[in-house]
């Protein structure tokens, strides 16, 4: 039989790359995460770790058990979200994602009015320029300029905010166009596809 508690360390061990992130993620000790992965290939009569002095190196047995296991996890965290959905109260804790200034500007302001209608949902804000991991819990909704490709997830469009090229009169009018130079913000993403776009608009503008 498997010791699906096993897995569990094997599969934060193969997020995290090593055995001392993996412990700490886990709250255990070094040597904990080791005797599990050690178990499971007893359980499984496969090799999956080579042991190295300093690390731990997947073997190709445990590259293709690391895939399987995160499929395994990903369905097992759908189980939960469609659960949670499942719930008719609104109370608990809900974490939202998105970066710093769509929080200040679309969600603080109207936080007052949020915990009137639904006094016993706390919910937190996290102010992110990168995308966190739906799958692994990191935040329970993410906002996202731009449609996640993962088919795991639950897509809907909110809105819309305008993206283009802007300049003074007075710029304009001062610099030849072969001249502009280029201001953005680089936050990765779609955000930076649809800037690098922009670049390439603008340097090929006749």
């Amino acid at each position: 039989m498997i010791d699906w508690e096993n897995l569990h360390y094997f599969s934060v061990f193969t997020e995290e790359k090593s055995l001392s992130a993996a412990a700490r993620k886990l709250g255990v000790d070094h040597a904990t995460v080791s005797r599990r992965i050690a178990q499971l290939e007893q359980n499984l009569k496969l090799k999956l770790v080579d042991r190295r002095p300093r690390t731990y190196i997947l073997t190709p047995d445990g590259e293709r058990l690391a895939q399987v296991v995160a499929r395994m996890m990903e369905e097992t965290f759908s189980i939960e979200r469609l659960t949670q959905a499942g719930q008719q109260e609104v109370m608990g804790s809900v974490s939202i994602s998105m970066p710093p200034l769509t929080a200040a500007h679309l969600i603080m302001p109207h936080l007052g009015k949020f915990y009137r209608h639904y006094p016993q949902l706390k919910l937190r804000v996290l102010g992110d320029v990168h995308y966190v991991s739906l799958q692994h819990s990191e935040a329970d909704i993410a906002v996202r300029f731009g449609r996640p490709k993962d088919e795991n997830l639950v897509a809907r469009k909110v809105g819309e905010i305008p993206f283009g090229i802007y300049a003074g009169s007075n710029y304009l009018a001062s610099t030849d166009p072969e001249n502009y130079e280029w201001i953005s913000v680089e936050v990765g993403g779609v955000h930076g596809q649809k800037q690098q776009k922009l670049k390439e608009r603008l340097n090929h503008k006749e």
